[in-house]
């Protein structure tokens, strides 16, 4: 297990929430594997020289005083961190940006099968808040179809909270949760073969 996840009151990285979000099971092994990287090739790839990326985050920081790209943000509140793609800073708030460049994603697919990224897109706004000091009222999830507005609301924080502590209860307890149990997720899983003999 990693060291950080060790102590009675772990600190949890914002891509473990979206990975529980997607399937308990999996955040489960990727605690409980030793070697397992947060960083998928995906992730990388996102972020790596794209001039249409580039272009995008001008247009949407348009009027900011300042854009930082892959901050490192965290919340003590709720015990997480991570790094944030990007954060568009103005006088009064900020606007974080998490980029999804290779999903299709749809309002009505973040409530469903892309409902692990808005709860790691809500995580990284509300580590925002904490770590700039400084009110976020929306983020942006930037895809290379178009970006969606999303309102951070009080019921978004509190299902984000509770996720958070569902997690770490299943790391206190170390105990196995239930998957997903869906052939469009599992097929693509790197624990699919151990998962089947749970």
């Amino acid at each position: 297990m990693p060291q950080a996840l060790k102590s009675s009151s772990p600190q949890i990285p914002i891509a473990l929430i979206k990975e529980f979000t997607y399937c308990p099971r999996y955040a489960y092994y990727l605690v409980f594997m030793r070697g397992i990287n947060y960083v998928t090739e995906s992730m990388e790839a996102a972020l790596e020289g794209n001039a249409d990326l580039d272009k995008a985050v001008r247009e949407l920081c348009g009027g900011a005083s300042n854009v930082l790209r892959e901050y490192p943000v965290y919340s003590r509140s709720l015990g997480i961190y991570g790094r944030i793609d990007y954060v568009c800073l103005y006088h009064d708030h900020a606007v974080p940006i998490e980029v999804k460049w290779l999903s299709r994603v749809s309002r009505r697919s973040l409530l469903s099968r892309h409902r692990h990224y808005l709860m790691q897109a809500v995580a990284y706004s509300m580590a925002v808040e904490e770590t700039l000091r400084t009110v976020v009222k929306h983020f942006v999830i930037l895809t290379s179809g178009g970006h969606l507005i999303i309102e951070l609301t009080p019921a978004l924080k509190s299902a984000l909270a509770s996720l958070v502590k569902e997690l770490r209860l299943m790391i206190a307890n170390e105990r196995l949760p239930k998957g997903v149990n869906d052939p469009r997720k599992c097929n693509y899983c790197a624990f699919r073969r151990l998962c089947r003999l749970a």
